[in-house]
């Protein structure tokens, strides 16, 4: 009891009202995208049981080397503050040593929040793991504190997702369920109770009621990790009608084929079938349309339930029984994935989707900002990098894709099923790829090359600047008529042309924008980038 009086008085400081940065609508799912978000990774000398590497090693107790590294996906860490970063014994990148975060530091949740500020994502599924409850209480539940306080401090909303998988077995019995409702109900009433969880203005709300999401339901009796039935039924209940919350169900991709499910399911206002592992590739993207989504789609919108598919853009692993290599799954196919299903799934009338996951390196699916390739990875292992497809892309790919996503369903015209060339917004700091920073040069030995290696810009002998797509030029920067001196992006923002006598030839006009660079496009247009926003375009 005393432990909860001291979350109750630090809820007080951190959940007190305030302006929002950037608002989100909250009182409607409708027309949004939300991210799911599990903030488990732990590092040595965190609070509670779990401390030490938990999520990166198979064992938390020891050290994440090349054996017992559990995720195949490394992130790049460049944004997260120092209180973030922890360095792993015996892992080094290019002789240097080699970090990984925690997810408890509030530093990493203003870093994830942002980006979701930034790349449009709505807001988050906070996932709070049934089994993993009394551990959140030993860490004084500061994952979930901090994602509350970075939403209200980047405008993004938040809502609690129970994961109820992982807690049965083939004889559990009247009273495991018991215990389990009990757990469940017992905890949202400490979240609400003690954390005042519902009086932050950020947590989302959906036909007027908060909205609290069920994970693990609607499975075949034969998958003995899900909830049964009869329990699902118990806690749907007392959520609707005691809590008197909208209350999502996260199903199977197949729950329209159990018929034990159907009046039970029937009862939630939200349908969120998890579709990770169900599709096999983006060319099986067209049969899951029309018999999957569109079915249920209609189905759900009789019923007048919301539907919400799960969409992911990549899915990768370890694997134990051969030397524990990291290996594809789910092929992102340079982002074509990932669009595909989010774009067939609004074409289809869907107004919603879940991504998974916003930070699940485990399982290849994470938004997170990760390695291009393998030069930016500890090289004690391998691991899967952006590039594993052959595309060269950028650290924030995923989340660029995203911010196509959620401008798609915010409702922006203009999409096609074809996968953006160039999704945006730019990253803030000066991308890795496709780029021309200040003071550097553009000669005819180091033309610069977009992300996806298609599309050069070269210095000419006339003092212009040729684009070319695949060695063929299709048009030209600048003028023509002078002489091949020097082609630069100055300091200043400018990106000048002078002839071989020291004098411009040409320019952008862009000077006064100190640290803007040039950016060739995978689309074959250059633009000069101040701030993360174009101040000079020319289109291929």
């Amino acid at each position: 009891m005393l432990k909860r009086k001291l979350l109750a008085l630090l809820a007080t400081s951190l959940f007190a009202g305030g302006a929002l940065a950037q608002n989100v609508d909250t009182s409607t799912m409708n027309d949004h995208v939300f991210a799911a978000y599990q903030g488990w990774f732990h590092c040595p000398g965190d609070p509670g049981d779990n401390s030490n590497w938990f999520h990166w090693s198979y064992i938390s107790q020891i050290v994440p080397d090349a054996k017992m590294i559990s995720v195949p996906t490394y992130p790049i860490l460049d944004e997260y503050p120092a209180e973030s970063r922890c360095p792993v014994p015996g892992l080094t990148i290019n002789g240097q040593q080699a970090y990984v975060f925690t997810s408890l530091a509030l530093g990493t949740a203003e870093t994830h929040f942002r980006w979701m500020r930034e790349y449009g994502i709505d807001g988050a599924m906070l996932q709070r793991f049934l089994g993993s409850v009394d551990s959140y209480y030993q860490e004084n539940d500061i994952v979930l504190q901090h994602a509350f306080q970075a939403a209200k401090d980047n405008g993004r909303s938040i809502m609690i997702e129970y994961d109820m998988s992982g807690n049965f077995n083939d004889t559990h019995t009247q009273a495991d369920e018991d215990a389990i409702f009990n757990k469940i109900t017992s905890d949202w009433t400490h979240l609400v109770n003690d954390l005042h969880v519902l009086d932050n203005p950020v947590y989302q709300k959906h036909n007027g009621k908060p909205v609290v999401s069920l994970w693990g339901m609607g499975r075949p009796a034969d998958e003995l990790w899900g909830v049964k039935p009869a329990l699902a039924n118990r806690v749907i209940d007392w959520f609707k009608n005691t809590a008197n919350v909208t209350v999502i169900g996260g199903v199977s991709p197949f729950w329209m084929e159990l018929p034990e499910w159907k009046d039970i399911l029937a009862k939630l206002d939200v349908i969120q079938p998890w579709n990770v592992g169900a599709y096999g590739g983006d060319s099986d993207l067209p049969w899951q349309l029309q018999n999957r989504i569109k079915p249920q789609l209609a189905a759900t919108q009789a019923a007048g339930q919301l539907y919400m598919p799960t969409v992911f853009p990549a899915s990768s692993g370890r694997d134990q029984n051969n030397g524990n290599k990291a290996v594809e799954g789910g092929a992102s196919l340079g982002g074509a994935f990932f669009w595909h299903q989010a774009f067939d799934d609004r074409s289809a009338g869907v107004r919603t989707i879940k991504i998974a996951m916003f930070d699940e390196l485990g399982e290849g699916t994470s938004l997170l900002k990760t390695s291009a390739n393998a030069s930016e990875t500890p090289s004690q292992m391998n691991w899967i990098s952006l590039d594993v497809d052959g595309f060269r892309l950028p650290h924030d790919w995923n989340l660029r894709i995203s911010h196509e996503v959620a401008a798609l369903y915010h409702g922006v015209p203009g999409y096609t099923r074809d996968t953006p060339s160039d999704p945006g917004p730019f990253d803030t700091s000066i991308p890795e790829c496709g780029v021309l920073a200040p003071n550097q040069q553009v000669t005819v030995s180091l033309p610069v090359v977009s992300c996806d290696g298609h599309t050069s810009l070269h210095q000419e002998a006339d003092g212009s600047a040729g684009l070319y797509r695949d060695g063929v030029r299709t048009g030209t920067v600048g003028t023509t008529g002078g002489t091949q001196g020097t082609l630069i992006m100055q300091g200043d923002g400018n990106f000048v042309s002078y002839g071989s006598d020291g004098k411009p030839l040409w320019a952008t006009s862009t000077e006064n924008h100190a640290g803007a660079y040039l950016y060739v496009r995978n689309d074959g247009g250059v633009q000069v980038i101040y701030q993360g926003a174009p101040i000079w375009s020319q289109a291929h």
